[in-house]
């Protein structure tokens, strides 16, 4: 089984200290690396992949402050991250927005790996299958070329609250998602749907229940003080903290 593993640096690192990690990054083409965009040149052309944590929908125009797919293509990026919580909650990305990031992302010929996941209020409201229909629905809608597209399962309301989701719920939702390409997309896209990967990232606080969850799925733990990224039973990608440290990346089990 092909994993993927994907590390979002977020806003971190000054320059000098991203010219260190650089210097001791090593990894595969399976270990893909989003750096804030100010150092993504640093990141290509690599022995690992270089993605980008967002990409605006238009090619280029009067967009003060945003990068676009076209522009990232030119650079050597091959991944992007779309509708990730953060961007959803902080700038305001609706679906309707992640999906012309998407469509924008797939003309340019670039990998997307699409975020979706719901908050703590909308699975107390029992919400959360509507919430990832409406998502995945909504951000793949007039997509065709779907097997450049990588579903990542971000659950908002376990990160940093200590909530943590039984074995039971982790695979429901799985099975959930599964089940949305299976019967919501033509039957010609089927196949390319299901070759998509999901992915579940928990913080050090699920180390209490390891052993249940690598008897359920493969998993990998990048630190065990920080992220533990728990694979669902088809390829998958984790997406571990920024935490994950250049050292750490070398020894991933990616192969």
């Amino acid at each position: 089984m092909e994993k993927i593993v994907a590390a979002n640096l977020k806003m971190n690192f000054t320059y000098d200290e991203v010219k260190e990690y650089v210097e001791k990054l090593d990894g595969s083409k399976n270990f893909i690396v989003c750096p804030p965009n100010i150092y993504l040149h640093m990141f290509v052309n690599k022995n690992y992949s270089c993605g980008s944590q967002d990409a605006y929908y238009e090619d280029k125009g009067a967009f003060t402050g945003e990068v676009s797919s076209l522009q990232l293509k030119s650079l050597g990026v091959n991944y992007t991250i779309l509708g990730h919580s953060e961007r959803r909650q902080l700038f305001g990305d609706t679906n309707g927005i992640v999906n012309n990031k998407v469509i924008s992302a797939l003309k340019n010929d670039l990998n997307v790996i699409l975020c979706i996941g719901e908050t703590k209020e909308e699975r107390d409201n029992n919400k959360t299958k509507y919430v990832l229909k409406e998502q995945i629905e909504n951000c793949l809608k007039n997509v065709s070329n779907v097997e450049k597209i990588i579903i990542a399962y971000e659950p908002i309301w376990s990160i940093g609250t200590g909530v943590i989701p039984t074995n039971d719920e982790i695979k429901e939702t799985i099975d959930y998602i599964k089940d949305i390409f299976t019967f919501s997309f033509m039957e010609s896209q089927k196949s390319l749907m299901l070759k998509s990967f999901i992915i579940r990232e928990f913080e050090a606080t699920l180390k209490a229940v390891l052993p249940p969850l690598y008897n359920a799925f493969p998993a990998i733990l990048p630190r065990t003080d920080s992220a533990l990224a728990i694979l669902s039973p088809t390829p998958a990608v984790a997406i571990p903290t920024a935490a994950v440290t250049a050292d750490d990346a070398k020894d991933l089990p990616i192969s």
